[in-house]
């Protein structure tokens, strides 16, 4: 059963009991983070529901950030050596996309590294709630995995949640940082989707949306956040991911999984670093660098629209940019430039996919300035 239904909500016991039931399982499967979970209020909203439907469950929390294919493998074996039915996936994005490849691949034959995938059985139905406003991943039908370091995508509409359910209450006590990068990862997917080769007026429209209720509001929800402002954030999060589940990504995410694999670097503020470097370079498209097929002249439009929704004059857009993402990340943390050989190995590990997906082609890879400034 997959109803797709995605929900704005104040998440009560009550409430949630009434969700889980009305999918009547027999076993419920429940996938969180660690501390996390209890810091952010849901332990305390799930346990009083999970109590109040008497249903048996078990708890899969034994997973590293950025999901690891030895990790998903491992707690697939104890999903179905419980026999469960319903799975609730609450967390950040790396606890979402390990709850939805745990589904995934419980049901298909497969691994991330082949992309072929063959159904086995019947997928279960999966319920998420996103704990950060950031990653959008509880709108989109792909998630990432990491195989012997490198990262890949699993792509498949069985990826798709049947359900997720959005209380921006579980945002409130992110940190300034965690705030920053999961805000930044939310700003920059609805950028890319905006200008992605793959974008559509339904996707820019998501987008759009996005981009106007994070824009505006990330630094005063980082320094100064009240409820109004978080709730701001987490929709426009969720609407990023609405977008980027039609268009995808493009090359600032492409070169950020390297950085946050050898820089240690969280997902957002690895993907921050690239972003304008790559507005620069898609600012200018020409005849010979153009990499989407409707052409110069419908990229350029895209950016100088871009440009309007983010109030910036299109001649300086790219230094208005850097200091957006400076004032945001300056007095919280910096990242240390990188030695050659680190960086070379970062070079080697983007994703070509992603890079693909850029609507200007980039004949020469960044150095480290065009990243760390």
């Amino acid at each position: 059963m997959n109803r797709n239904i995605n929900n704005f909500l104040n998440l009560t016991p009550n409430v949630l009991a009434k969700i889980i039931s009305s999918y009547s399982p027999q076993r419920i499967f429940l996938v969180h983070g660690k501390a996390s979970y209890i810091l952010c209020g849901a332990e305390k909203v799930f346990s009083k529901a999970l109590k109040l439907i008497n249903i048996p469950y078990i708890e899969c929390f034994d997973f590293e950030d950025n999901p690891k294919w030895t990790d998903i493998q491992r707690n697939i074996l104890m999903f179905k050596e419980q026999k469960n039915s319903l799975i609730l996936g609450v967390g950040g994005g790396s606890v979402l996309d390990t709850a939805k490849l745990i589904r995934f691949f419980s049901s298909y034959s497969g691994t991330p590294v082949s992309g072929s995938y063959k159904k086995i059985e019947e997928v279960p139905p999966l319920l998420l709630f996103p704990t950060t406003a950031g990653s959008g991943s509880e709108a989109t039908h792909f998630a990432v995995c990491y195989v012997n370091n490198r990262k890949y995508s699993v792509i498949h509409n069985d990826i798709l949640p049947s359900e997720s359910f959005i209380d921006y209450r579980f945002t409130l006590s992110a940190s300034p940082y965690l705030t920053a990068c999961t805000g930044i990862d939310a700003l920059s997917q609805a950028i890319e989707s905006y200008w992605s080769n793959k974008s559509t007026k339904e996707s820019r429209k998501y987008a759009k949306e996005a981009i106007k209720l994070i824009f505006p509001s990330l630094q005063e929800c980082i320094i100064s956040p009240t409820p109004k402002i978080r709730e701001k954030i987490a929709k426009g999060a969720h609407f990023s991911g609405k977008a980027i589940n039609i268009s995808f990504t493009t090359a600032a995410h492409a070169y950020s999984y390297g950085i946050t694999m050898h820089l240690n670097v969280p997902h957002g503020h690895a993907v921050a670093c690239g972003l304008p470097f790559f507005f620069a370079k898609n600012l200018e498209v020409a005849e010979n660098n153009c990499n989407d097929k409707r052409g110069v002249s419908f990229v350029k439009d895209r950016m100088y629209e871009l440009c309007y929704l983010l109030g910036f004059n299109v001649q300086t857009a790219v230094d208005q940019l850097k200091d957006y993402i400076s004032n945001i990340f300056c007095n919280i943390k910096k990242i240390e430039k990188p030695d050659k050989d680190t960086w070379n190995s970062i070079i080697s590990s983007v994703n070509i996919e992603r890079l693909e997906n850029n609507p200007t082609k980039i004949f020469q890879n960044p150095n480290i300035n065009d990243f760390i400034w």
